[in-house]
């Protein structure tokens, strides 16, 4: 019985030491994010799922516009990138499509039942937001206050930013909302961030809701963007070929990728 008394103690204490070394210091919710999204943003190929929901109201008239897309992005080799966009939109009954492909230094675009090929430049992709990895990407100062919790086997971080704090340049959405803006006077309030990462450290969701304000010509219009992304299996390889129908697109003199969506 002392035998197996002092084999238990020795048992407890081992689990005792084993829970320390495993429970070890972590880092700050902050310091955690950044790690992660620095990450997945080194990543040099992807795919980005994202659905738009834009809840809008100027004079008095209310509408709900919505926007899925679904991006793919192969920066392996940095002299000959490869990407795609599948985009859809719905407003007002109607809807807008548009697939973009750029493989081997050529772009092939088709949209509203038109198609066209040009060359593609460095410059444009980096215009489009579409020169690196297809998601967010949310640097945050070190001012902002992050929490975290886990949930369905993610890291769940949540936090807020202002229009001054808000870092999306080099993203798609970056060029997007540059576009909007260059349309008119536009001003993005409190932006509500929740973000899930995987348990191998890469950025999987991203959810976020942006209050704007527009003005255009004397008209103010407010409306509230909510986007739900999801970086699909981070880490692996994505495939981007041409069109099966690319021989038959007729050549153009190019467009400018920067302010495909300005008109949003």
């Amino acid at each position: 019985m002392k035998k197996l008394g002092s084999f238990l103690t020795s048992c407890v204490l081992i689990l005792s030491m084993t829970a320390c070394q495993s429970s070890g210091p972590s880092l700050p919710p902050a310091d955690a994010y950044e790690a992660a999204r620095a990450k997945t943003a080194a990543l040099t190929c992807g795919e980005y799922r994202a659905d738009m929901d834009i809840q809008m109201e100027s004079g008095g008239i209310s509408f709900t516009m919505g926007m899925d897309m679904d991006i793919k992005s192969d920066w392996t080799d940095s002299q000959n990138p490869k990407f795609s966009m599948d985009y859809s939109m719905e407003i007002l009954g109607q809807s807008l499509d548009i697939q973009l492909v750029c493989v081997d230094q050529m772009c092939y675009l088709s949209s509203m039942g038109e198609k066209g090929k040009f060359p593609l430049s460095q410059a444009n992709s980096a215009d489009a937001g579409l020169s690196g990895n297809p998601c967010l990407n949310i640097e945050i100062p070190d001012s902002v206050a992050v929490t975290a919790k886990t949930e369905n086997g993610y890291t769940v971080y949540s936090f807020t930013l202002t229009d001054s704090q808000l870092e999306l340049d080099d993203s798609f959405f970056g060029a997007m909302l540059e576009g909007m803006g260059s349309q008119g006077d536009l001003t993005v309030g409190t932006v509500s961030c929740e973000i899930s990462v995987n348990s191998n450290g890469y950025i999987e969701r991203e959810k976020i809701t942006m209050p704007c304000t527009m003005e255009v010509q004397g008209v103010t219009a407010t409306f509230t963007m909510t986007i739900d992304g999801t970086v699909v299996n981070p880490g692996t390889a994505v495939s981007i070929t041409a069109p099966e129908d690319a021989a038959s697109y007729p050549e153009t003199e190019g467009t400018d990728l920067g302010s495909l969506f300005s008109a949003l």
